[in-house]
């Protein structure tokens, strides 16, 4: 397996242990649900970002840029002035991720759709049917999208309502959904890895 796969399991199971800890029933339980979805869409966001820069590199090796890819490069700062320094320097590859890892950094890849936009850059379409098939789950993506809609309204909004209350939370609901994400994960890391030998992309090492 990946570095970014070994980092994704480190930090769900950091989810785990705070879910572990909710089921104590603690006063502070909702909350600490709260953190667990949060660490959890962090940590599945941080593997497909990393996961694609990884890749990248290698792939430009073997394989000429399309235009998605060209677009995602130029909006990481891969400007033509950029390109002529870039020529001079003795690891080309390892600057260029460096930009897009900067990049994608200020972004965020937790949606199924931005998460096949960023993978089809590098000839790799429909990543998450891919994952449904695999899987044998087609609402998978919209389970995890729904718990990406709570984490955004805890971080954004503090998960209150219009009277200023927290919102209701599961502990069973959330400990389904973070199963999910790491099904997820799973089926998306032996696929992309599938994909690389496949396209004969030689010595994929990771870099972040």
């Amino acid at each position: 397996m990946s570095k970014p796969f070994n980092h994704f399991e480190s930090s769900i199971e950091r989810g785990k242990a705070i879910l572990a800890l909710a089921e104590t029933d603690p006063p502070e339980k909702d909350d600490l649900l709260r953190a667990a979805c949060v660490l959890t869409v962090a940590a599945y966001d941080h593997y497909f970002t990393s996961k694609f820069c990884d890749v990248l590199n290698s792939y430009l090796k073997n394989n000429a840029a399309n235009k998605e890819l060209l677009d995602l490069l130029e909006r990481a700062g891969l400007n033509t002035k950029s390109a002529l320094e870039i020529v001079l320097m003795k690891r080309p590859f390892r600057r260029i991720r460096s930009l897009l890892a900067n990049s994608l950094g200020e972004k965020t890849t937790h949606r199924t759709k931005a998460i096949d936009s960023l993978f089809s850059a590098i000839d790799l379409k429909g990543l998450s049917g891919r994952v449904h098939k695999k899987a044998d789950r087609r609402n998978l993506g919209k389970r995890i999208d729904k718990l990406v809609d709570m984490r955004n309204d805890i971080v954004h909004s503090a998960h209150i309502n219009s009277r200023g209350h927290p919102r209701n939370i599961d502990g069973t609901d959330i400990q389904s959904r973070i199963s999910e994400v790491e099904l997820f994960v799973q089926c998306s890391e032996a696929l992309i890895n599938e994909w690389v030998k496949k396209k004969n992309i030689p010595s994929v090492t990771s870099t972040t």
